[in-house]
């Protein structure tokens, strides 16, 4: 099923027709006026790789192709930076050791 908006994924779910997985900033915003549980992902499974997926012999609006080349951008900075940070993190930690 496909929803155009957050209130129609979280009235759907408060209303017992399925689950939905978001971010705990948009959930929690729910909480307080739905009738709603939640289960917070263990590190692991909260660290999964997403896709951004569509029909195959449909033509990209300029829109979603300007999302999907954003998304790649993003992705590609946010492993830069993980790499960037383990590496000083490792480089303080033996500077700091006796």
């Amino acid at each position: 099923m496909e929803f155009g908006t957050l209130d129609g994924i979280i009235g759907c779910v408060a209303a017992g027709l399925g689950v939905s997985l978001l971010p705990c900033a948009i959930a929690e915003k729910y909480m307080t006026t739905q009738s709603l549980a939640f289960h917070v992902l263990a590190t692991k499974q909260a660290q999964i790789p997403t896709w951004f997926i569509y029909y195959n012999e449909r033509v990209l609006s300029a829109d979603l192709t300007i999302l999907s080349f954003t998304l790649a951008i993003l992705s590609a900075t946010l492993t830069i930076l993980s790499v960037t940070l383990t590496d000083s993190i490792r480089h303080f930690d033996d500077s700091i050791r006796p």
